[in-house]
């Protein structure tokens, strides 16, 4: 009996690949945009599309609502499961085809076999969905996007604990903002002439970051990620929203992870953490020696103009 096997492991590869560290900061920048919000209570019917609040360009964002649907209930892994994954990946990406053949067959049979295969694998490699969207790819560093979350978590901690007046330059030192001026000073320290100006720095660095993590939330729910530019919205965050939104998302994901394991269901949850840290770590090694080399090289261009002047 003829023995006809294809290797369709490039196929299931593409469509079982964990999601990058990249991915789940879209899905977390998207979560804190105030449009996407907005796309969202109008497609629930709970927000008018002729608002006079709404970004000019709501109908771009309305398109990135309808790829990315409704993650504000859902934990990131079923997200990427039920839509995320179909995203970003191709269903289909066949790049070689291995056939088995029965040779006690005639040769002009083998040979029809082939061809019928070799048609059919075409055919499905033409049918086969294509990506929807497409990460960007230029210099933001996901650790910078990572920093930016942070301060945004450690703001809607704060007015969920009551704190809405919680200074910048504290939000850095909770946050843990990778600076020379947080070694300065400590969350409990009083207002000195000795640290006057690492609260003042810390406080600029926050408020720029803050700046930067909103363009950066805002061209997500335009489908652009990761992207600094400046967006036609002029809404801001909405951290009361959000605080609510954080703890209501926590929940969810608890009692996620709950049920999953009252019915001995591997979460996969940890697998994508873990899988996204240790990208997340490997950049942040990548951009440390970087950075020495560049101090090298200023060290060493100093040392040559010295030697120069001598």
């Amino acid at each position: 009996m003829a023995k006809l096997g294809f290797n369709f492991q490039d196929r299931w590869k593409n469509l079982n690949q964990l999601p990058t560290v990249e991915h789940n900061l879209f899905f977390q920048y998207l979560i804190v945009s105030p449009s996407y919000w907005k796309a969202h209570l109008i497609r629930k019917g709970d927000l008018s599309i002729r608002d006079k609040g709404l970004p000019k360009d709501i109908g771009t964002v309305l398109k990135t609502y309808d790829l990315f649907g409704d993650i504000f209930t859902k934990p990131f892994e079923i997200w990427w499961n039920q839509t995320g994954s179909d995203l970003f990946y191709s269903d289909a990406n066949i790049t070689t085809l291995n056939i088995t053949l029965d040779i006690t067959k005639s040769k002009q049979i083998l040979i029809e076999q082939v061809e019928l295969k070799i048609s059919q694998a075409q055919e499905l490699q033409k049918k086969s969905k294509k990506p929807k969207v497409f990460l960007l790819v230029n210099k933001i560093q996901p650790f910078s996007l990572f920093e930016k979350l942070q301060l945004i978590e450690e703001k809607t901690r704060a007015y969920l604990d009551g704190n809405s007046g919680l200074e910048n330059w504290r939000i850095a030192l909770l946050a843990n903002l990778q600076t020379k001026w947080k070694n300065k000073i400590n969350e409990d320290s009083k207002l000195t002439r000795g640290n006057g100006k690492a609260r003042a720095y810390l406080g600029i660095l926050v408020s720029k970051n803050m700046a930067e993590a909103r363009d950066v939330a805002e061209n997500a729910a335009r489908g652009r990620f990761p992207s600094k530019d400046k967006t036609p919205s002029e809404v801001h965050f909405d951290f009361d929203h959000l605080s609510k939104l954080f703890r209501e998302r926590f929940i969810e994901e608890v009692q996620y992870m709950w049920d999953m394991s009252t019915i001995d269901k591997t979460v996969k949850h940890d697998d994508y953490t873990n899988v996204m840290m240790k990208q997340l770590q490997k950049k942040m090694r990548a951009r440390k020696r970087f950075e020495k080399k560049v101090e090298q090289e200023i060290a060493r261009r100093a040392k040559e103009a010295t030697f120069l002047l001598n």
